[in-house]
């Protein structure tokens, strides 16, 4: 990849994100910025005194308690996408379930399949409502399907998870 198609990837996230905030979204964008250029800032105050944040401490403190996602976009924003090979991509999210209660509920793991220019070529579907795509770890490609891994502490057992070009989901166990 050129830098120019960096740059168009990065302008690209930039823009679906600031139209994901409902409102204040200037300043919430700045804030990030601020999060971005300043790793050393130990609080949310220190952010407001970064040079890319042109806003009040109030401004801050209103853009947080007014930010709301629209509904599923931001899993989507952070979903995974892995290359398998002919131009195919299968991209993979969390989905949860707004429930209007202090958590939200996991509803699954979904995935598309979709080609190099974005077209969609098997629609969106549940993948698994029984395990987490985890926010940490990253899905990598293995034996032409997508796959990322979970473990269980207490049965000390890892899985993988493998999503192929079908969406065809299989969990494989590791003793």
């Amino acid at each position: 990849m050129t830098t120019q198609s960096y740059t168009q990837q990065l302008t690209q996230f930039r823009d679906e994100l600031y139209h994901n905030f409902d409102n204040r979204a200037d300043t919430l964008m700045e804030l990030i910025d601020a999060m971005c250029s300043n790793s050393t800032a130990r609080s949310v105050v220190e952010y407001t005194l970064t040079s890319c944040f042109r806003r009040t401490y109030t401004a801050l403190h209103k853009a947080i308690d007014a930010c709301q996602w629209k509904k599923g976009q931001l899993a989507k924003l952070l979903a995974e996408l892995i290359g398998i090979g002919g131009d195919q991509y299968i991209v993979l999210w969390e989905e949860w379930l707004n429930t209007d209660s202090y958590s939200d509920t996991f509803n699954g793991v979904c995935g598309i399949l979709v080609d190099d220019e974005g077209n969609i070529l098997r629609a969106a579907t549940l993948i698994t409502d029984e395990h987490h795509l985890h926010r940490g770890d990253d899905a990598f490609l293995l034996d032409n399907r997508a796959a990322w891994m979970t473990g269980n502490r207490v049965e000390q057992k890892l899985y993988i998870h493998l999503v192929d070009a079908f969406l065809n989901y299989e969990m494989v166990t590791l003793d």
